[in-house]
């Protein structure tokens, strides 16, 4: 009898051995079965999980599978929503997810669990840009309108001189505008403007360029390659922290001439200037786009919904409140990394600011 049980032990063990990735051995050395797992897999309008599919696919513990989200023309990728903790990067539309011991530890007999993930998509952020000559509180209204309201960023000038402007009263077809020059009077000018939001469907591709360098008034700037038309540009400047006035004159295919002014409206010398460039195009296929409004104040860190590769150029756009009375305010990104930035945000008289809504986009490399 005791010979009959060592054979018995001899054979588990070299199941054990064959079976490997698909049995495991419990401590006496009998073979024991992994966990089934059933993996869920559906997503939100607008796209499909190409990898493996969408549905109930049943894998082992420990397994690690594939994941490709493909989303329809007109739509973006999102994340990865649901039971996503062994998701490698819930944020990446082509990722791997690791099969959990969903119960902790490995099971003797047979048992089933379930895991679900969803995939979620959104429309596509498009970019719309202009340039108009208006006064304070004129109503811009765009050519063709956005899905949900968008982020409107704007710059101002009056002749070669930068101005302080802002968007307010957002909507899915245009936008208010405020004008005031560095000692807060009400002005009009040109104003350059781009709003970022969503848009499902077809839509006409813009080409985008960015720059992060510094610079000084009247430096000449030059676009590589230079675009097929005049582009619409947006700039924000500072240095050591104290954001200036800045704008982009005598702009063309081939770039554009700069203008830095501090708050008391002198000219600037050197400054940190982040540009942010749209034209008629095939934009490249390797940049991201990020818009928002939120709530800020000075030395405030501000972080973005998904990391970029690097660093990304970033234009900002602040008011006091909300309405026709509220003001616009000078600011700037500092810091910029991959996940977020810093705000140097302060009124025309150059006093920081505590509290403000602030309107940002962000361009730059894809994870």
């Amino acid at each position: 009898m005791k010979r009959k049980l060592i054979a018995v032990a001899l054979i588990a063990i070299l199941i054990c051995m064959v079976l490997g990735n698909s049995i495991a051995c419990g401590p006496d050395g009998m073979p024991e079965e992994l966990l089934e797992v059933d993996l869920i897999i559906y997503s939100t309008e607008g796209g499909l999980c190409t990898t493996p599919g969408e549905g109930i696919f049943t894998y082992h513990e420990g397994d690690v599978v594939d994941l490709v989200a493909t989303p329809d023309p007109g739509y973006r990728f999102v994340n990865w929503t649901g039971d996503v903790e062994t998701v490698a990067d819930v944020n990446a539309a082509n990722t791997t997810i690791t099969i959990p011991d969903v119960n902790g530890a490995t099971t003797i007999t047979m048992t089933r669990a379930t895991i679900e993930i969803v995939i979620s998509f959104a429309p596509q952020l498009i970019l719309k840009g202009g340039v108009v000559y208006v006064g304070d509180r004129a109503r811009i209204t765009f050519d063709g309108s956005f899905e949900s309201t968008p982020v409107v960023v704007t710059m101002a000038q009056s002749g070669s001189f930068p101005l302080i402007s802002s968007s307010y009263d957002n909507s899915a077809t245009g936008f208010n505008l405020r004008i005031i020059d560095h000692d807060g009077y009400i002005d009009s000018g040109w104003v350059q403007w781009i709003a970022v939001g969503p848009q499902a469907g077809v839509f006409p591709l813009l080409a985008v360029q960015t720059e992060v360098a510094l610079h000084g008034h009247n430096d000449q700037i030059t676009f590589d390659p230079a675009f097929d038309y005049d582009p619409v540009i947006l700039t924000m400047a500072q240095y050591l922290w104290n954001p200036h006035m800045s704008c982009a004159v005598n702009n063309d295919a081939t770039g554009f001439d700069l203008a830095l002014a501090d708050h008391n409206g002198n000219a600037v010398s050197k400054a940190w200037v982040q540009t942010i460039a749209v034209n008629p195009g095939a934009p490249p296929s390797n940049l991201m786009i990020q818009a928002k409004e939120c709530w800020g104040a000075d030395g405030q860190y501000i972080t973005f919904d998904t990391p970029f590769a690097t660093i990304s150029a970033i234009v900002t756009n602040p008011r006091t409140s909300e309405g026709p009375d509220s003001a616009p305010l000078i600011s700037c990104a500092v810091n910029n990394d991959a996940t977020g930035f810093d705000l140097a945000l302060t009124d025309w008289d150059g006093e920081p600011v505590a509290a403000a809504t602030v309107q940002y986009i962000a361009i730059g490399p894809a994870p």
